[in-house]
């Protein structure tokens, strides 16, 4: 099920609004230029290397990402906290952005991806099959769910459409959201 709560800056603490549903949730990312659609994912047994799961992975979203020529690929591991930890400060990467849109497709594992845009913050629960397109310098950072391991397909027109961009705002490491 996907979640999407949303936040004002100068009230962290509470959510502004809690969105549930698909039909609710689709429009309101749109508002802020990312999309969201779910993927069927392949069955992973028999694959014996990262590079099989890229090249699976990547089939499975060309119709979604309408044939962009996005040949740089990046499997990330997202950090990995025991289920009875809590998040903290140093699991947490930076707000950063990209210079150019991309895609983002979770494998496994699932996570908070926070997007920062104007004065709101929205705090999207992904999960596996989560195929988003994020729009060229939307500032966002991802929270781990704890006791997952969680891996993000990242595609890009080049290698450095996947270096993040630090923000240097240090509101990724202030925010923490409700469980979603």
């Amino acid at each position: 099920m996907s979640i999407l709560a949303v936040y004002e800056d100068s009230e962290l603490q509470q959510p502004r609004m809690v969105l549930t549903h698909l039909e609710d949730i689709v429009p309101r990312l749109s508002e802020v230029g990312v999309r969201l659609e779910a993927v069927p994912l392949p069955g992973t047994a028999g694959m014996t290397s990262d590079a099989e799961l890229i090249e699976a992975c990547s089939r499975l979203c060309t119709e979604s990402m309408a044939n962009a020529d996005l040949p740089f690929r990046q499997l990330l591991d997202l950090p990995y906290m025991p289920a009875y930890a809590e998040v903290s400060e140093a699991e947490i990467a930076p707000e950063h952005s990209h210079g150019r849109a991309g895609f983002r497709l979770f494998v496994c594992g699932r996570a908070t991806l926070c997007l920062h845009h104007g004065n709101s913050l929205l705090a999207l629960a992904c999960a596996p099959g989560d195929l988003l397109l994020l729009p060229a310098r939307l500032k966002h950072w991802a929270i781990p769910v704890p006791g997952e391991r969680c891996r993000v397909l990242q595609f890009g027109t080049s290698v450095g459409d996947l270096q993040a961009l630090p923000s240097g705002s240090s509101l990724a490491r202030v925010f923490l959201p409700l469980e979603l």
